[in-house]
């Protein structure tokens, strides 16, 4: 979003419907009203079924892990806005990037910036759990009383900065999926033109992430053979 309220002229040479006419990919081929419908439903029932799993856990929110898990429970319900209902509502009406490039830039930065908040949340969670199933009172140092306001402040700046300064995806009806390439269902190379680093570091972070638990539970088992 930096770079759209920002530095408009430099947003217009990456982002604009000069490079593509929607019409030339026939209706049809962006038409999918079972996977709309799919979708939408799937979308109602998550929603609905969100709203008595968050009553629950905020019973429990004296422990820093359900607060933790209704940040991330209030946060997905409102990515499934953007990742569901949205999806869901251009399968029937075959949206591309073009030709409503600025709601689908606005509404993507919005997405991104809600996977942010919630993945780097599930990575907090992730060291809640752990570190307080290897010293509690560490976990009780880390997570107890207001410093968890720490951990959710970090996701909401992380956030911010996924909203303001990483490339959005979009939603593309010929393939039903989200890609950053807008350009995606033509043969225009955009990586070319705009240099998509998100990912590099991105991948480290999440491979980090998902070996961590398994790494842990290896050393315990270690500890565990060795002390018998």
């Amino acid at each position: 979003m930096e770079i759209y309220l920002l530095r408009r002229e430099e947003w217009e040479k990456f982002y604009n419907c000069n490079l593509i006419n929607v019409d030339d990919v026939p209706f049809v081929e962006r038409y999918h009203p079972l996977n709309g419908t799919i979708i939408i439903g799937l979308f109602v029932i998550f929603e609905a079924l969100y709203l008595p799993c968050l009553f629950a856990i905020y019973k429990h929110t004296e422990y820093s892990c359900y607060k933790l898990l209704l940040f991330i429970g209030i946060s997905d319900m409102l990515m499934l806005l953007f990742h569901g209902l949205e999806s869901g509502v251009y399968n029937f009406t075959g949206e591309m990037f073009c030709p409503n490039y600025n709601f689908n830039y606005v509404t993507g930065s919005f997405g991104a910036a809600l996977f942010a908040l919630e993945t780097s949340a599930n990575i907090f969670l992730a060291i809640d759990r752990c570190c307080d199933f290897i010293s509690p009172k560490l976990c009780e140092f880390l997570f107890n009383g207001k410093r968890i306001t720490f951990w959710i402040g970090f996701s909401i700046i992380f956030s911010f900065y996924y909203f303001f300064y990483v490339n959005p995806a979009f939603y593309n009806s010929v393939y039903m999926n989200w890609f950053m390439n807008p350009y995606s269902s033509k043969n225009i190379e955009f990586a070319k033109l705009f240099v998509l680093s998100r990912w590099s570091w991105e991948r480290v972070i999440f491979y980090v992430r998902s070996q961590v638990p398994s790494l842990i539970h290896i050393n315990i088992s270690i500890e565990n053979s060795n002390s018998k």
